[in-house]
């Protein structure tokens, strides 16, 4: 499998977790065996381009430098950055996330932080598994919830996911909400309906959970493991 990489940061002077989210990408950076895509988003409030630049070095990525808007967000670039990875290989598909938590501060943070670990352990540290739901699903992620968002009836809670190109770029994909922030999280419940997806982790987790820490802890996530591996065994 060819696997892209299509990254969002908004590296805030105020915020580190942006560092951090790198230095996980980095970590896993073999599964990406195609492109590596950084959109960096700037506005006063960010860090100096040069040291940007810097820290993304470990990733080896195309960077590509936009501004920002806070009403849309990662919405505002997400078509033109996604359409730089077009194809519609079978053998082909392309992880998204972004650097959630920058506007985060103190045991929140702690929780985003911990939240943003398990999606990187789930969607790049157990690649095999989400190899094998591709070849079944459009799009595949972690912490899917169903419930009606960003004008869709389904999401990935957090926005990491895999999408299968054949799947996506043979259908209208250029289509998004685009009336506020939350476009990209609702982007696979528009292009695919909920059979066409598949979770690495148990459905409808509340964002709350997930945001005060209550959801998550190194027992749950180890379970949840050995379940995922067990269905795709």
């Amino acid at each position: 499998m060819k696997r892209n990489l299509l990254f969002h940061l908004f590296p805030m002077k105020t915020s580190e977790i942006w560092r951090w989210h790198i230095e996980r990408l980095a970590q896993h950076k073999a599964v990406f065996t195609g492109r590596r895509i950084v959109s960096v988003v700037l506005d006063g409030r960010c860090a100096e381009e040069a040291d940007i630049r810097e820290a993304l070095k470990p990733l080896e990525a195309e960077v590509h430098f936009n501004p920002n808007s806070d009403e849309l967000c990662e919405t505002w670039h997400f078509i033109k950055m996604l359409g730089m990875l077009e194809s519609q290989d079978p053998q082909e598909a392309t992880f998204y996330c972004h650097a959630k938590g920058v506007t985060r501060k103190g045991e929140e943070l702690h929780a985003v932080k911990q939240w943003c670990q398990a999606m990187y352990d789930f969607d790049l540290g157990m690649v095999d598994v989400v190899d094998r739901m591709l070849s079944t699903h459009g799009t595949v992620g972690s912490f899917r919830i169903f419930m009606k968002h960003a004008g869709v009836l389904w999401h990935y809670s957090g926005t990491f996911y895999w999408l299968k190109h054949s799947a996506l770029f043979s259908r209208d994909w250029r289509i998004i909400e685009r009336s506020g922030r939350w476009g990209v999280e609702g982007y696979p419940g528009l292009q695919f309906f909920s059979n066409e997806s598949a979770s690495l982790t148990p459905d409808n987790i509340l964002p709350g959970e997930l945001y005060d820490g209550t959801a998550l802890n190194a027992e749950i996530i180890a379970t949840w493991k050995e379940d995922l591996l067990k269905v795709c065994s």
